[in-house]
């Protein structure tokens, strides 16, 4: 399911839909893959094929950063240093994985986590 998912989002091997992406992500991140949730968020804070939020963009990579994608991590502690979706946190600075946390994730062309 996430490999469909991403393939949509990036227009690899299929041409991009977002309406296809955000329901196959959608699937597999309630099966709990985290790099589908982490996609899931980059959808929600850029506004592909689903309405523009950063609050719903927060509550996934929040899902995805719990599970150690290091991807989220460094998302979410980028909206809470700019107040985006969450309230305002400097604290939580982007970046800033917990030792042992670190996993690898591949990104997509230039459209955000992959997994």
């Amino acid at each position: 399911m996430f490999n469909l998912g991403w393939s949509y989002l990036n227009g690899d091997g299929v041409r991009t839909g977002y309406a296809q992406a955000e329901y196959w992500l959608r699937l597999s991140a309630k099966d709990g893959n985290a790099d589908a949730q982490s996609n899931l968020g980059w959808m929600y804070e850029h506004g592909l094929g689903v309405r523009q939020s950063d609050v719903k963009a927060a509550e996934w990579y929040r899902k995805a950063a719990e599970q150690g994608q290091s991807y989220s991590q460094y998302l979410l502690g980028k909206l809470y240093e700019a107040g985006r979706g969450v309230v305002r946190d400097k604290g939580r600075r982007p970046g800033l994985v917990p030792e042992g946390r670190r996993g690898r994730s591949r990104a997509g062309p230039g459209r955000g986590p992959a997994g």
